[in-house]
């Protein structure tokens, strides 16, 4: 025999010495409500955006840009499918196709001159899971506030821009 040592074949070695295999690192499991969160917040900054879209078509009819305000809303919402939403200004009422009072709702106020003159309203059609306000996310009564201040922004350029004699709708 010559005087080499054996190798066995089946263990790796790293500079003569055998190489040891651990078991390999589990990754963590995603955190399912961050995730479901950051979904939430995507949604709401979508809708944020297409309101903002919406508003920025200073000639357009008040009921078309209206219209498209309240068709960004539901998608914007927990629980778009059985979200809906209404607009009130003044003696004008504007709705999402459907539009039936329930009592799952939030509602922001819109001014005129620091006076309520209407309001956005969002509700549920029906029941759903306690969430921080009733049904509603505490970011979703950031977000209807949100709106609400920038419909009354719009609306204060369009009677600046319309004068006060003309008509609004």
């Amino acid at each position: 025999m010559s005087g080499r040592p054996i190798r066995e074949p089946d263990i790796p070695r790293r500079r003569g010495k055998p190489e040891i295999s651990w078991p390999a690192a589990k990754k963590p499991a995603p955190d399912r409500s961050a995730i479901r969160s950051l979904q939430e917040r995507a949604k709401e900054l979508d809708c944020l955006y297409r309101v903002d879209e919406a508003l920025s078509q200073k000639e357009a009819p008040l009921k078309d840009v209206f219209a498209a305000v309240l068709a960004a809303i539901p998608p914007g919402w927990q629980y778009p499918a059985a979200c809906q939403a209404r607009i009130t200004w003044e003696d004008k009422t504007f709705a999402t196709p459907g539009y039936a009072e329930t009592v799952w709702r939030q509602t922001a106020p819109l001014k005129r001159d620091g006076v309520p003159v209407g309001q956005i309203e969002v509700s549920y059609t029906a029941e759903m899971a306690e969430a921080d306000i009733g049904p509603f996310l505490k970011e979703e009564a950031r977000l209807i506030n949100a709106i609400a201040e920038r419909i009354t922004s719009f609306l204060r350029e369009k009677d600046i821009a319309d004068g006060p004699d003309s008509d609004r709708g």
